[in-house]
């Protein structure tokens, strides 16, 4: 209750439990990680699947009663079947609880008789285990922020950035408005800002309004109404991929000049600023954060 009273000791006061109740039921259609968890991986619902039947099964053992935390294992598992963002909520809480509720059942006293006859065994898979995830943390060099700015071989899905196209906007010393994908907006902000305002970044609804978020998938989508929405804002430039529909789109329309392009991403400027045109043949890997 005391908690529940202390947000209000914000800059923004009682009007935050309306953000709050507004924020936890908005839809987030366009957002993977908000989607629910049928539409995750496989291995994340057989993972899932298998954690609700262990806490099922060791609730039914003690009784829901004696299963130490077992209201918030269920609320957590709720949060995380509806946004995939919340399973590492739900992953924390089951490691906490679910130990207690496999105790005195015959699962529990399976895995403890194993542990009493194998020790020296399971400490030595346990062992190589944190020395192999060990070599895989070092391996991947997280002392050193780095941002992908072209595919990382083995990881089709990760993340790009256009890590070349904000090198350039620096080194001209652009200023202006850029219309920015969703997903690159903040780090564009955190390298440009305050010569260059972005038209959006992941901030979502705490910057925006919704409504901006769906102008802007349809924008680069290149769908029906997309030129509208650049007359509508005042940009001086629109940073776009090969790939989308957009840049099709934009490519014929008078005004608009390609001044940069690497592999991946093409930048677009008003004619009237006359930047100087940069085509980059090699490919951009990494860029330094911050």
């Amino acid at each position: 209750l005391a908690m529940f009273a202390l947000v209000s000791v914000n800059p923004y006061g009682l009007h935050y439990y309306e953000y709050l109740w507004t924020a936890t039921r908005m839809p987030r259609p366009l957002i993977n990680e908000w989607g629910p968890i049928w539409q995750a991986r496989l291995t994340h619902q057989a993972l899932f699947i298998v954690s609700l039947l262990l806490l099922v099964y060791g609730s039914s053992r003690n009784g829901i009663r004696h299963s130490f935390g077992f209201p918030i294992v269920v609320v957590s598992a709720l949060a995380a079947a509806q946004h995939q963002r919340f399973l590492p909520f739900y992953v924390i809480t089951w490691l906490c609880f679910l130990p207690s509720h496999l105790t005195g059942s015959k699962l529990g006293q399976q895995m403890q008789q194993l542990w009493n006859r194998r020790p020296i065994t399971l400490i030595c898979i346990w062992t190589l285990t944190a020395l192999v995830m060990t070599g895989r943390s070092v391996s991947n060099r997280p002392w050193s922020l780095i941002v992908p700015g072209s595919r990382v071989a083995g990881l089709p899905n990760h993340a790009v950035y256009p890590v070349g196209a904000v090198e350039y906007l620096n080194r001209i010393g652009f200023r202006g408005n850029l219309m920015v994908l969703f997903d690159w907006g903040g780090y564009v902000a955190w390298k440009l800002h305050p010569r260059v305002k972005v038209s959006i970044d992941g901030r979502y609804e705490v910057a925006y309004p919704a409504s901006l978020v769906e102008e802007n998938y349809q924008f680069y989508s290149g769908y029906d109404g997309w030129r509208d929405i650049l007359d509508k804002y005042p940009t001086d430039a629109v940073l776009t991929r090969r790939h989308f529909p957009l840049t099709g789109e934009i490519a014929g329309i008078e005004g608009w000049d390609l001044c940069y392009e690497d592999d991946l991403f093409v930048l677009y400027s008003r004619s009237d600023l006359r930047l100087p045109k940069m085509r980059v043949e090699d490919r951009i890997t990494m860029g330094t954060f911050p």
